[in-house]
């Protein structure tokens, strides 16, 4: 990451993720003088580069469940 004295932002948007957003945030927060705020996937929901869980797990607060199963390591290697 480079700094640019030139212009001064009031925030950083961190869509990496959890927990790769946090951990970034965590190891530049010295560099990034601005408010940051990880939103996660949010841009890539809005985008359709993702799926959002159904709705009825969406109501029941299992949307990480599906998350952890599109991801590699997820339901493949018997976690869920």
């Amino acid at each position: 990451m480079r700094r640019d004295q030139r212009g001064k932002a009031g925030f950083c948007l961190g869509a990496l993720r959890a927990p790769k957003q946090e951990r970034w945030m965590a190891v530049h927060e010295d560099r990034v003088q601005a408010l940051m705020v990880g939103v996660g996937a949010a841009f890539d929901y809005e985008a359709g580069n993702i799926r959002r869980a159904p709705m009825w797990m969406q109501r029941h607060n299992l949307n990480g469940s599906t998350a952890l199963c599109r991801t590699r390591s997820g339901c493949s290697s018997g976690i869920l």
